[in-house]
């Protein structure tokens, strides 16, 4: 199942097609459709409490900026912007090369040209290739058995570091990259959308990589699709709660294979239908 946690961004379909031939009925029927109950126990049970949890951003022509955004950093090609109320204003590319940790996190900072959010700008999380691997290990449950745990922590750090930085008005990203924004917004209470995220969230402090209280009442949605594999990775309670907020699950019809549910095309397509 490696292959399935690749981070495949844009334009896979023939990496699609071929994970569709190897992916089997069983694993199709399990995936598609479900949610944790025991995860969800877990949520309401927290909200009852009154633990912290995210709000909806309740706007729609917001989400599809921001969906547009995370799709956008993959590539940073603004012939893709020139129909959007978009424009790419920094970019920071990834060198999985490098030994600088700076190098290894791709992000890109967009300004809002028009409507009602024109002059407001985004920050979007494309996240680290190389480090999709760590869906394959224990580190995102249980990250302080892993040896990936401090990579994780110290990525997050300098993702909130660079937010400090550039001061977006709001947050996102796509696998990874939205783990990443969940971790942000938990540390900085600065507003967004994550798309098809692993949960970042654990009641265990030690494997708890969303560090931080300020995204209590912050409008911040997270977004997952039933039939991605991702989106159901989370702590050992289950996917809907292992989150800052609670989760919206989408259904894509036609496309249950677990590849072209994660990628964010998928999402972009989902997003724009509300």
């Amino acid at each position: 199942m490696a292959g399935f946690f690749e981070d495949i961004g844009k334009g896979l379909q023939q990496a699609a097609d071929e994970a569709n031939k190897i992916t089997s009925g069983v694993v199709k029927t399990v995936v598609k459709g479900t949610e944790d109950a025991a995860g969800a126990v877990f949520h309401e049970a927290g909200k009852a409490l009154n633990l912290s949890y995210t709000k909806d951003l309740h706007d729609t022509e917001l989400l599809k900026l921001l969906v547009q955004c995370a799709s956008n950093c993959y590539s940073f090609n603004e012939n893709d912007l020139k129909a959007l109320p978009l424009k790419l204003t920094y970019k920071q590319e990834q060198n999985e090369t490098s030994e600088n940790i700076n190098n290894l996190l791709q992000y890109g900072v967009y300004e809002i040209t028009s409507g009602k959010h024109k002059g407001k700008r985004v920050l979007a999380y494309r996240g680290t290739a190389s480090l999709m691997g760590i869906l394959q290990d224990a580190s995102l449950i249980n990250p302080a058995m892993s040896p990936f745990g401090s990579l994780i922590h110290t990525t997050n750090q300098h993702a909130v570091q660079r937010a400090n930085d550039h001061k977006p008005d709001f947050i996102t990203g796509h696998s990874l990259g939205a783990f990443i924004a969940e971790c942000v917004c938990a540390a900085t209470g600065i507003p967004g959308a994550a798309f098809n995220a692993p949960g970042p969230w654990a009641a265990n402090p030690l494997n708890n990589c969303a560090v931080g209280d300020k995204y209590r009442g912050v409008p911040f949605e997270i977004h997952l699709v039933n039939t991605d594999l991702v989106s159901h990775y989370g702590s050992v309670a289950g996917p809907n709660s292992s989150h800052i907020g609670t989760p919206k699950w989408h259904d894509v019809p036609g496309r249950d294979d677990p590849l072209t549910s994660h990628a964010i095309s998928t999402m972009v397509t989902i997003i724009h239908s509300l």
